[in-house]
């Protein structure tokens, strides 16, 4: 996966990436790249897998199918996905993505933004005063 703040020009072969990456080891993002100003993501799943709805409130996504096919879910309305469909998302909406029959593999392209952190949770232990015991 390439993260670079001052990427080159750079041609990629998405089709030929999503393909290679066939098989249940592969799945989830298979390539990335981060410019100053973008995010973009080469996402791949197989036939009954996909992200689960989701809003995301920061940045408007646009989705370009590479190959395979599936169902976007977007606020409760249903869009059939298939190869070189492309699909703009704004944000605030809810959204889903699973794939159909074979391998979906799909391109994401959006504003860039910092990077996900998972959320953190106090454990008792560490909500306890100094000297106190958990045990």
């Amino acid at each position: 996966m390439a993260n670079q703040d001052s990427p080159t020009a750079q041609l990629v072969d998405l089709a030929a990436m999503a393909t290679d990456a066939r098989g249940p080891a592969r799945v989830g993002a298979l390539w990335s790249l981060s410019a100053p100003d973008l995010n973009l993501n080469l996402v791949r799943f197989p036939a009954g897998d996909g992200v689960p709805a989701h809003v995301n409130n920061e940045v408007d996504v646009v989705v370009v199918v590479v190959s395979g096919e599936g169902v976007a879910e977007i606020d409760g309305r249903e869009e059939q996905l298939h190869s070189g469909v492309l699909l703009f998302v704004p944000k605030g909406v809810t959204r889903a993505f699973h794939a159909t029959s074979g391998d979906l593999a799909y391109l994401t392209c959006h504003r860039r933004r910092a990077r996900l952190m998972p959320q953190r949770v106090q454990r008792e232990s560490a909500a306890l005063s100094p000297g106190e015991s958990d045990s």
